[in-house]
C-alpha cells in the first residue's frame, strides 16, 4: 500500500503544479476514488497471492487515463486565454459594425476555437509522455543479442549497468544492438516484451522506489508501433531492495514483418539520493514472444501455420465420416 500513497502523491503534486487552484480538487477528488479502488484489487491480490495480466493492465491503465486527463487540463487552461481574447475581440467590435464582414469574423473566431479544443483534446496525452523528456539525460546502451536465428519462447542476454543516481530526473535509455543485430518480428508474432533488470545498491524498503515512464520498438525509419506504460517490480532480499525489473509490453509494431533495431525507454527516476542503478554487476535482459527472429541470417517472414491446422481438420473430418460410415455398415 506504501506504494500506491507514494504514487498518488507524486500525482497530486503534478496536478498542484500545473493547475490553478480552480480546476485542481475535481481531480484530486477523482483520483482519490481511482486509488481506492486500485487499493481494494491490491488486497485481494495480497490475500490471494495471484494476480493476473488484466490485474496489471487495470492498473497501469489507470495511470494513462490520469496523464490524458492532466494534460488536457493544463493545456486548456494554457490555451483558454487565448481563446477568450478572440471571443472578447469580436464582441467588441459587435458594438462599433453590424453586418456580413462582422460576421465572417465572428464565424473566424468561432473556428479556430473549435478547432483549438478539438485538436488540444487529442494531443494532450501524446504531449504530456513526450514534453517531460524533451530535456532528459540520453543512457545509450548497447546489447549483445547472442546467436542469431529463429526463437520460440525467450532470450536473456547480459545487460551494461548503466552509473545513474535517483535524483527525480529524467532519463532516457536506448537500447541498441551489437554488431549490426536485429529483432524480427514476424506475422506470427502475436506477443513480444522487454523485461530489463537493474541491480540497485541496497535501497531501503520505505519509502519505496517509483518508477514511471513508457516505451516503444524503434526501427531503421524511427518509432515502429505505439509506446506502452513501463511497469516497474521492485526486487528485494527482505531486508533493501537490489534490483528493479523495468517491463514493456506488449511491444507491438504497427506492420510486420518489421526489423527493430533497438527500444526507447524513457522514465522518470526515483527522488532518493544516494541510491541508484551504480556501476556494480551487469544485470539481464529478457526479450520473450511467441516467436521472433534474432538476425541477420531469419527468413523473411513466417506466417501462421494455417496449413497444419487445414490438414488435422481434413483429417478428423475423414475419421467422422468413416466411422459414420461403419455403423450404417452395420445398422
Amino acid at each position: 500500500m506504501c506504494y500506491a500513497e507514494a504514487l498518488k502523491a507524486r500525482h497530486v503534486d503534478v496536478i498542484e503544479t500545473l493547475l490553478p487552484s480552480e480546476r485542481r480538487q475535481s481531480l484530486i477528488d477523482a483520483l482519490e476514488s481511482d486509488f481506492k479502488d486500485i487499493k481494494d484489487v491490491l488486497t485481494g491480490v495480497y490475500l490471494s497471492r495471484t494476480y493476473s495480466d488484466r490485474t496489471l493492465e487495470f492498473i497501469s491503465g489507470h495511470g494513462e487515463l490520469w496523464s490524458a486527463q492532466i494534460g488536457v487540463l493544463a493545456c486548456y487552461n494554457r490555451f483558454a486565454r487565448a481563446s477568450a481574447l478572440c471571443h472578447n475581440y469580436a464582441m467588441k467590435l459587435s458594438h462599433y459594425r453590424r453586418g456580413k464582414k462582422l460576421h465572417n469574423l465572428w464565424c473566424s473566431c468561432e473556428f479556430w476555437r473549435g478547432r483549438m479544443k478539438k485538436n488540444l483534446i487529442a494531443a494532450a496525452a501524446a504531449s504530456l509522455f513526450v514534453a517531460p523528456f524533451a530535456f532528459a539525460i540520453p543512457i545509450p546502451i548497447q546489447v549483445d543479442l547472442g546467436p542469431t536465428g529463429v526463437v520460440n519462447g525467450s532470450r536473456l542476454v547480459d545487460l551494461p549497468a548503466p552509473n545513474v543516481e535517483f535524483q527525480g530526473q529524467n532519463i532516457v535509455i536506448d537500447f541498441s544492438f551489437q554488431s549490426g543485430e536485429f529483432i524480427r518480428l514476424f506475422t506470427a508474432t502475436t506477443s513480444f516484451q522487454m523485461d530489463a533488470f537493474f541491480r540497485i545498491n541496497n535501497a531501503p524498503l520505505i519509502p519505496p522506489l517509483v518508477f514511471a515512464g513508457s516505451g516503444y520498438l524503434i526501427g531503421s525509419q524511427g518509432q515502429l508501433g505505439p509506446a506502452v506504460s513501463l511497469q516497474a517490480f521492485p526486487v528485494t532480499n527482505l531486508v533493501n531492495e537490489v534490483g528493479v525489473d523495468l517491463l514493456l509490453r506488449p511491444l507491438t509494431s504497427s506492420a510486420v514483418p518489421a526489423d527493430v533495431y533497438g527500444i526507447r525507454l524513457a522514465m522518470t527516476l526515483p527522488d532518493s539520493p544516494g541510491f541508484g542503478f551504480g556501476n556494480g554487476p551487469d544485470g539481464g535482459i529478457t526479450f520473450d514472444g511467441n516467436v521472433f527472429g534474432i538476425g541477420p541470417g531469419v527468413p523473411r517472414d513466417i506466417v501462421p501455420d494455417a496449413g497444419s491446422t487445414l490438414l488435422f481438420l481434413g483429417i478428423s473430418l475423414t475419421g467422422l465420416m468413416g466411422a459414420r460410415i461403419w455403423e450404417t455398415s452395420v445398422d
